[in-house]
């Protein structure tokens, strides 16, 4: 206290350091409706503090924000250039606040999107599945049929073998048949 020769309590000084010091921004929109009603109760606004009235924001700042209200926004920005000075009533509230729509709108259309991508990548790893489940089924199902085409071959063999005895022993029981029948017919 003593450095910067002031004269007076500890609070009082305690107060002019704060008011050399701390500096607040306010930012209010004039074409809210209740902006009177604030500024009525709280006359220090006007008696205690510097004022700056900023009707409309400059052409680059109306430019730049919204590359910086949306993130994902790319450099062109003239469709809300446009929007911003075709406004019948341009505020820098609702300029603001129609930067604040299309973020939410695009980042609601983003997780839509997202979510969507996700089931469909569920649906294409559900069928990349049952491909693979199928061409392992067609390969087994191909090696079956090779052993069962062997088999085949063998069951046929045996069948012109069991066909061939069979045939065999019919020819031989006509055989023994006529040779009993010939034996037979001189004893008549």
């Amino acid at each position: 206290m003593a450095q910067e020769e002031f004269r007076g309590t500890l609070v009082q000084f305690f107060n002019r350091r704060v008011q050399k010091n701390l500096h607040i921004v306010l930012i209010f929109d004039n074409s809210d409706p209740s902006f009177l009603a604030r500024c009525e109760a709280n006359p220090a606004l006007f008696t205690s503090c510097t004022m700056f009235w900023m009707d409309q924001w400059s052409e680059k700042t109306v430019r730049d924000l919204p590359m910086m209200v949306v993130p994902t926004l790319t450099k062109d920005t003239s469709m809300f250039h446009r929007i911003y000075y075709n406004a019948p009533d341009p505020s820098c509230r609702k300029y603001l606040t129609c930067l604040q729509a299309f973020t939410s709108i695009v980042s609601d259309k983003k997780t839509s999107i997202e979510e969507r991508q996700a089931y469909l990548m569920k649906g294409v790893n559900k069928l990349n599945e049952a491909k693979s489940l199928v061409d392992d089924l067609k390969e087994k199902a191909a090696e079956k049929g090779a052993i069962l085409a062997e088999k085949q071959k063998e069951a046929d063999i045996a069948l012109e073998e069991i066909t061939a005895r069979i045939q065999g022993a019919s020819d031989n029981k006509k055989e023994k048949s006529t040779d009993c029948d010939s034996a037979l017919i001189p004893l008549l």
